[in-house]
């Protein structure tokens, strides 16, 4: 029988296949897990979230799956991309609601959007926090408060509620950003609102002692001296010291 010929593969093209072959394995996922820990133990967090995605890929129900997620909230957190590490974090809240480590995922939610509420552009000259838009505070607040409300025990609980402190005096600060704009402008009932807004909203705030200042110029400017005398006794009784108030008389803060 006569045997049929096959043609010759070139060397150079078995060459290419070896080395692809070679291309084209994959690691286990100990060592690859392993690899983005080690990544993430030496804070090289863009090599890291390089690894935990394709740990992801290729172990999407691996025993390190959950964890890999609050890895990569973490990861993306510290590498201060902060919106992707709130949309990652809420993602797992939504669909892992009952795992063990959950309240992580809510903490880092509530910690990225902190981070995030402290940039952006002011909308009045200088760049300080109070002067920005709220929105972003407001959310940030939101997701904390949401979050010491479901784990008030948790380890975190004690610095998730410190930030809630810091936005709800930066929320009252920017009512008065806005009501200083409005004296300014001789908007007195304007002015007015905003400082009741402080007093009544944000009571107990940083920002009390200058609403009952701004509200005592207002009622001043609107001819109306019994409001304002009320108004200023209560500052004169809570805050003696106030700038507003020289040798125990109100000097207007317009």
């Amino acid at each position: 029988m006569k045997l049929l010929a096959f043609p010759k593969i070139p060397a150079i093209l078995i060459t290419s296949l070896i080395i692809s072959s070679c291309a084209t394995q994959v690691v286990d996922e100990e060592s690859l897990y392993q690899a983005a820990e080690k990544s993430m133990d030496r804070k090289n967090y863009t090599t890291a979230l390089s690894k935990l995605k394709q740990m992801e890929d290729l172990y999407p129900f691996s025993r390190y799956a959950v964890q890999v997620q609050l890895d990569q909230i973490y990861a993306t957190y510290k590498s201060r991309n902060l919106a992707e590490a709130v949309v990652l974090a809420d993602r797992f809240v939504r669909l892992n609601p009952d795992d063990p480590q959950v309240e992580y995922a809510w903490y880092l939610r509530g910690l990225a959007a902190y981070d995030l509420s402290l940039k952006g552009t002011s909308i009045v000259n200088g760049n300080y926090p109070e002067a920005r838009n709220p929105s972003a505070a407001q959310m940030a607040f939101t997701y904390l408060d949401d979050f010491v409300f479901r784990f008030p025990k948790s380890e975190y609980a004690p610095d998730a509620r410190y930030k809630m402190n810091i936005i709800r005096n930066r929320l009252a600060r920017h009512e008065l950003v806005v009501a200083d704009f409005y004296l300014r402008r001789g908007a007195w009932v304007a002015a007015a609102n905003r400082a009741v807004t402080v007093l009544e909203q944000y009571e107990g705030s940083t920002a009390s002692a200058d609403a009952l200042a701004i509200l005592a110029t207002a009622y001043g400017e609107m001819d109306q001296p019994d409001l304002q005398q009320k108004t200023v006794a209560i500052l004169q009784s809570n805050f003696p010291d106030h700038p507003s108030l020289s040798k125990g008389s109100f000097k207007s803060v317009r």
